[in-house]
């Protein structure tokens, strides 16, 4: 049994359909990198994952339990998936310990020394150990983002989804989260990551997803996905990629 199963699911606003039959089995400690072209549903995915979009049709399994369309604990269900997005959603007038604590406090009502300790450490962990009692308004982009990640994995997920996490940051800041989502991956972390650093994803992935048109086209190894794609879309996403790297 896989941690997480997503089962033939679509996913449509009104006649609009964004995903079409999508399945994916991700196995605890994978590295799945989801890539495409914009619009092709891949935010839209992760959105119905964390349970922040109905489905139409099909399943998302979690340990084997259905997860989907469930609205009275889906609270629970999102303590253990966690998801860290473009925006950061800091509260601006609690300081970042504060910020961080607020899950661990009045949704798992833990132990607050032992979830400040927790906190402490990863912070020193990604470089903010003298960012706690600072306000969001002093960060930078890429301190606010690590900050978000850290409050994420003070809630204990099972699997890590992040949604293009690094697409607001000023270029000198990617490298500072991406340094941490790797660190993440080689400590073993389960994670479905939405991404357009492609150099990023060939290096972090376990496996790459590629979407077109609200469909998985083509999963494989990142070495071959990149080598020898086996479908004309990927090839075509690839060879527009790098003329676009070269421009």
């Amino acid at each position: 049994m896989s941690l997480l199963e997503i089962k033939n699911i679509k996913k449509a606003f009104d006649e609009n359909v964004i995903l079409k039959d999508i399945s994916l089995n991700v196995e605890k400690g994978d590295v799945i990198v989801i890539l495409g072209p914009s619009g092709c549903g891949k935010s839209t995915l992760l959105r119905c994952v964390n349970g922040l979009e109905p489905i139409q049709d099909g399943e998302i399994l979690l340990d084997g339990e259905v997860i989907s369309n469930r609205t009275k604990d889906m609270h629970l269900i999102r303590q253990k998936i966690g998801m860290v997005f473009q925006s950061y959603d800091l509260f601006p007038h609690l300081t970042v310990m504060k910020n961080i604590l607020l899950g661990p406090k009045h949704a798992q009502h833990r132990n607050m020394e032992e979830a400040q300790k927790e906190a402490e450490m990863w912070l020193e962990r990604v470089g903010l150990a003298d960012k706690a009692n600072a306000y969001p308004r002093q960060l930078s982009g890429g301190q606010k983002q690590r900050v978000a990640i850290v409050r994420m994995l003070c809630m204990h997920p099972e699997v890590m989804l992040f949604d293009e996490v690094t697409a607001a940051l000023d270029p000198e800041m990617v490298r500072e989260v991406l340094d941490v989502m790797m660190d993440l991956a080689n400590d073993g972390k389960t994670m479905l990551i939405v991404t357009h650093q492609m150099q990023f994803a060939r290096a972090v992935a376990d496996k790459i997803v590629f979407m077109d048109g609200g469909e998985i086209v083509e999963t494989g190894d990142p070495e071959q996905f990149w080598t020898n794609p086996q479908t004309e879309r990927a090839k075509k996403f690839l060879h527009n990629f790098e003329f676009e790297k070269r421009k």
